[in-house]
């Protein structure tokens, strides 16, 4: 399992480099707003702990999510979020270096 398992999680996005390294990206649904997490896999250690990668108290619904990664490793993942007040979508990006 690459979530943590305590909450549902959808529309997982995985970007993999030519050295075997990983990355998953998902929307994660809890009770009170979503989020995009992500989590590593390097295959001497296997999967890191997810981390959420979306703004904390982000308003915002995010989905559509999207992983890429260059050959040094180095990940982008992109996502649009829906903001119900404003009735407008926002692209959001977040980068990772090579850890």
């Amino acid at each position: 399992m690459v979530s943590d398992g305590t909450e549902d999680s959808q529309s997982p996005h995985v970007a993999i480099s030519a050295s075997g390294r990983a990355l998953a990206a998902w929307r994660q649904i809890p009770s009170q707003n979503m989020s995009i997490r992500g989590a590593w896999y390097q295959a001497d250690t296997g999967w890191g702990l997810p981390r959420r990668l979306s703004a904390a108290g982000d308003q915002g619904w995010p989905q559509y999510v999207n992983a890429a990664m260059d050959s040094s490793g180095n990940a982008l993942i992109v996502w649009d979020a829906y903001y119900s007040d404003t009735q407008s979508v926002t692209i959001w990006g977040y980068r990772i270096t090579t850890p």
